[in-house]
């Protein structure tokens, strides 16, 4: 949600109106009666030690299952959870001077989603970047705006940022928060879970170009392993065409795009039918 006036994300309200186009991406693991020397396999999917070493892949969503997380409450019934949001929204019409705003997601991973880290020792840090066109994927003949900016990390996240690679100017950081409390009482306040990312918002926006160069860092402690983590940027960018108008990428640009994101403004007059990565 933008609320930086005059900036606004602009969406289909009647594409909206079909309960069928309202989607969430959530992903919930229950580590109540896990053991505590089980926790980090649980929450970061760790894969059986034989198809780590054959796939490459030694943790993350696809080997997600009940075995990571072993816990007496697995023979208990089903507990049935819900989840209530409340979804804020103007009429473009009640908005002077208003500047349409546009979701854009980056990913460290190059449309890999995932990554895995591995210990390199007490008080030592895992950099990961990439440096590429900010438009790679959604090519633009015209200028735009980066106006915010918020990463996502799992446990073990440092900070993010995003470098002008021209200038070398950190044009925005997102750092990891982690709670701190052992109080029931506290959710959101996990001691030792990341339970929030900072963010940035940048007015005037910092103006890009079409095919400019930014370098995206992701920082993670490797004082340990961890497995599956991930290092996004969910952006608002102004005077951005959805549409692409600069042409497709080339042929060797990786994939890297989000079916959970396609929706965020549906078809026909919607501000961003695709979100982007790069």
């Amino acid at each position: 949600m933008i609320s930086v006036h005059p900036y606004s994300q602009l969406i289909n309200g009647t594409f909206f109106n079909d309960t069928a186009n309202r989607r969430m991406n959530i992903h919930l693991i229950n580590t109540l009666g896990v053991a505590q020397g089980d926790i980090q396999k649980c929450i970061e999917c760790w894969c059986d030690p034989v198809v780590a070493v054959l796939q490459n892949y030694y943790g993350g969503t696809a080997c997600c299952s009940p075995n990571d997380c072993p816990t007496p409450r697995s023979k208990e019934p089903p507990t049935v959870y819900y989840l209530q949001y409340n979804v804020s929204y103007r009429d473009p019409g009640q908005i002077p001077d208003l500047i349409q705003a546009s979701p854009v997601l980056l990913d460290v991973a190059n449309g890999s989603v995932e990554y895995d880290i591995f210990a390199k020792g007490p008080g030592s840090v895992n950099t990961k970047t990439l440096t590429a066109p900010f438009d790679q994927q959604c090519p633009q003949v015209a200028p735009f705006g980066l106006l915010r900016c918020t990463g996502h990390q799992h446990i073990g996240g440092i900070c993010m940022e995003i470098v002008d690679t021209d200038t070398g100017h950190v044009i925005c950081t997102s750092c990891s928060v982690y709670g701190n409390s052992t109080s029931a009482d506290t959710p959101g306040e996990e001691k030792g879970y990341l339970v929030e990312m900072t963010d940035d918002t940048l007015v005037p926006p910092y103006p890009l170009k079409p095919g400019q160069h930014v370098t995206i860092v992701s920082e993670y402690n490797a004082d340990k392993n961890h497995y599956g983590v991930m290092g996004l940027w969910a952006l608002s960018v102004t005077k951005w065409d959805p549409t692409c108008p600069g042409g497709v990428p080339p042929k060797n640009t990786p994939a890297g795009s989000f079916d959970i994101c396609t929706t965020f403004a549906g078809p026909a007059g919607g501000a961003v039918p695709n979100a982007t990565v790069f």
